[in-house]
């Protein structure tokens, strides 16, 4: 069983983290997998190594390929000088990424470690589809969220501003092909 006072740094959650090195692993199943180490600051001003690993096998394939993209790779017929690592220049050393970090256990159960679990654009990357207030008001209205907020928000003990709209009093439920995406 792992030593609760051997708790790694940095603490799970999002960190802003930057590239330090990278190069390419065989995987004991013999395939190519992408690793990179990440240098994030944690609240103590310390410095921490965290590490990667893609997978470009199954579902992996898609999520290692985004991340390598958010990463600045965009030389696909150069995909195996990721193996030279930083003197490749394929990823972009200088980029702030988003690092979400969880603590897992070795195998043997002896050890835990932080490792990052994925990879994103600061700021969630999405950010760049947002919508004004005013289209915003015009999307929510007619989903009837007021009273499910309300509803929540007693079940669990929240405080949440303004009075609840009863749910005859709502506007109709949002059609479905008025969904954005």
């Amino acid at each position: 069983m792992v030593d609760e006072k051997k708790t790694p740094s940095p603490a799970p959650g999002n960190h802003l983290g930057k590239i330090v090195n990278y190069g390419v692993k065989k995987t004991k199943s013999g395939d190519p997998a992408p690793t990179i180490a990440f240098e994030v600051v944690g609240p103590d001003a310390a410095k921490h190594r965290v590490f990667w690993q893609g997978s470009f096998n199954g579902g992996g394939r898609d999520i290692a390929v985004k991340a390598l993209m958010i990463c600045g790779f965009k030389d696909i017929r150069s995909l195996a000088r990721l193996a030279d690592g930083p003197t490749s220049r394929l990823l972009d050393m200088s980029k702030d990424i988003d690092l979400s970090i969880i603590h897992e256990d070795s195998q043997d159960g002896t050890k835990r470690y932080a490792k990052v679990n994925w990879i994103n654009e600061v700021g969630g990357g999405k950010f760049k589809d947002a919508v004004e207030s005013k289209e915003a008001a015009s999307l929510f209205a007619g989903l009837g969220l007021e009273a499910d907020f309300f509803r929540i928000a007693q079940e669990n003990g929240y405080k949440l501003g303004g009075a609840p709209v009863a749910r005859s009093e709502a506007p109709p439920p949002h059609e479905a092909t008025d969904i954005p995406f």
